[in-house]
């Protein structure tokens, strides 16, 4: 690793702790301002929330022999709210609401991928709530002796229009109707027992007191 940066005709310096600043000077030598430099970016001079690193943003660039070259670089506003995480310490700041300085957050959901997963969800909730609606006519049409064609899209078709008659020929709309609510019913009960009892073994998990 030594032998890779000797050979590296610029070393870019961002607050190394002292001890590696040692271990860099014996590669690329600094002058004694510029180590005094380097060492103050290393550590934060407060534990206060929203109290500035002094070191971010400032690098040193090292060419050869020659002084280094001092750039700070600042975060636009724009980039100010998109990174800032201070909301995880601060107290009574919370996600999508303003901080301290008046500045509104950027919410969690926002961007192109809450709506990616928005609309997928939306596709396979209609997916579900139609395959839910054939076997309720299929269950019915059983039950009446009437028919029912294969699930696909032509039947989704004539679902989605309001044509009974090819959907589910022979076959009262209302018992269908009353089946899938039956269905629907069911399925929910399912789920939310099955949620309870999950969320109970996850609280009792690593609990010493929970029974």
């Amino acid at each position: 690793m030594r032998g890779f940066a000797d050979r590296c005709a610029i070393t870019v310096l961002a607050g190394p702790p002292p001890r590696e600043q040692a271990r860099v000077h014996q590669i690329t030598p600094l002058t004694g301002p510029e180590q005094e430099l380097v060492t103050s970016w290393s550590a934060p001079d407060s534990w206060q929330p929203g109290a500035r690193h002094p070191g971010r943003g400032k690098y040193l660039i090292e060419t050869g022999e020659r002084l280094g070259i001092l750039v700070e670089l600042s975060l636009g506003v724009p980039e100010r709210e998109l990174y800032d995480t201070d909301h995880a310490i601060a107290p009574g700041i919370t996600k999508g609401s303003d901080d301290q300085d008046g500045r509104p957050r950027v919410p969690v959901t926002m961007g192109s991928a809450a709506g990616m997963w928005c609309f997928l969800a939306l596709c396979w909730g209609l997916f579900a709530l139609t395959g839910l609606v054939w076997v309720a006519a299929y269950a019915a049409a059983a039950v009446s002796g009437g028919h029912v064609p294969p699930f696909g899209e032509q039947w989704a078709t004539d679902l989605a229009r309001g044509r009974t008659s090819r959907a589910c020929p022979g076959t009262p709309t209302a018992l269908v109707a009353a089946v899938a609510a039956a269905l629907a019913g069911s399925i929910i009960a399912i789920v939310a027992t099955a949620w309870r009892v999950i969320a109970s073994r996850r609280a009792g998990h690593g609990d010493p007191v929970a029974p």
